[in-house]
């Protein structure tokens, strides 16, 4: 019992370090409880939010988590080494694995989204979850894959060169097109949306949804390998997401390819540093219940639609909250202030 409070506990105190974008205070994780849990976990990406706070949270929670060697592991935008880390991956016989489809498809993250490989390439990737199963036909197979985000900034920091100059743009124009095929566009919306076709070279247009056409792809079929059984759970998370934009239309399309099947077996949420962690919790948390219950300041806090995300925060937060589906006498209480955040308090506070 004690255990399901402690992973529930650190699993909401540390989203809120995630979702503010701050630095976890050094003492954060002191207790720890001994557990016979063991989980085979192959991140998103190197950074530490994605690698070393689920370690240090596996590690409070007694779980002994088995994660690749550093140098397998993507670098920036330098991918990781993808036949490498499926072999690494497939030798380890746990108790259960998450594994980041994006690092074992794409490389990790940022080259899910500037990744020149072909098509036929990528699937022949996700065929190997097929041989992962093979290898370990009674381990639990928790999946997560991204869904990419339309970056509103000219900055290739983390997108393909052309990003720097042609960023913005790009995100207007996928903005228009899809609130024209919703709720349509008054005349100066038709106008900007004329001009922003011909202001984006039709090469750098094509290799944008050229890539995401094949991301699109290797969704639907692990959509398809979480329907036959291949893969158990399978977390689609929406990264960046906003009110119009091609990557609204994608998540409606990976809904129909989803259709029936129940929240045992998918689910998708806006967000996507977290996931690691709340497939952690998830696993380790299996087959227990607890309940979770959600307190609001006054105001418009539930209402409220969150920077880079496309639903209020009640639903999204419920929808996160399913994820862990424990029930015991064990109860939470999470009290929530939304609104402006000063985040010269938090950088006084914690120092980042």
């Amino acid at each position: 019992m004690r255990k399901v409070f402690l992973l529930a506990f650190l699993f909401i105190t540390l989203s809120f370090f995630i979702f503010v974008g701050i630095k976890k205070p050094s003492n954060f994780v002191e207790m720890r409880e001994k557990s016979s849990k063991s989980i085979v976990y192959v991140p998103l990406d190197e950074r530490p939010l994605n690698l070393d706070y689920v370690e240090e949270i596996a590690h409070a929670a007694g779980i002994d988590l088995f994660t690749p060697p550093r140098n397998l592991l993507p670098d920036y935008k330098v991918p990781a080494n993808v036949d490498a880390l499926w072999s690494w991956a497939i030798t380890q016989n746990k108790g259960a694995a998450i594994l980041s489809a994006d690092a074992l498809i794409y490389g990790g993250l940022i080259s899910s989204r500037s990744h020149e490989v072909p098509l036929d390439e990528l699937m022949k990737r996700v065929e190997n979850f097929r041989l992962y199963r093979k290898a370990h036909p009674e381990q639990k197979v928790y999946v997560f894959v991204t869904l990419m985000r339309i970056l509103d900034a000219d900055s290739a920091a983390e997108e393909p060169d052309y990003y720097a100059q042609y960023g913005k743009k790009i995100f207007r124009l996928s903005s228009l097109e899809d609130k024209k095929n919703t709720v349509g566009l008054d005349a100066g919306e038709e106008k900007e949306l004329t001009n922003l076709r011909n202001l984006i070279p039709g090469d750098i247009y094509s290799d944008w949804l050229g890539r995401r056409e094949k991301n699109l792809a290797v969704t639907r079929k692990l959509i398809e390998m979480a329907r036959e059984g291949t893969i158990d759970f399978l977390i689609l998370s929406r990264d960046d997401t906003s009110r119009f934009g091609r990557s609204r239309q994608e998540y409606k399309e990976l809904l129909i390819a989803a259709h029936g099947l129940s929240s045992d077996r998918f689910i998708s949420f806006p967000g996507t540093d977290e996931v690691g962690l709340v497939l952690v919790a998830r696993a380790a948390l299996e087959g227990k219940r607890a309940r979770i219950y959600v307190s609001y300041a006054p105001g418009a806090g539930p209402a409220t639609v969150p920077g880079y995300e496309d639903v209020r925060w009640t639903p999204m937060s419920r929808h996160k909250m399913k994820n862990f589906k424990l029930q015991t006498d064990v109860s939470i209480r999470l009290y929530l202030e939304i609104g402006y955040l000063d985040m010269a308090c938090l950088v006084s506070r914690y120092g980042y």
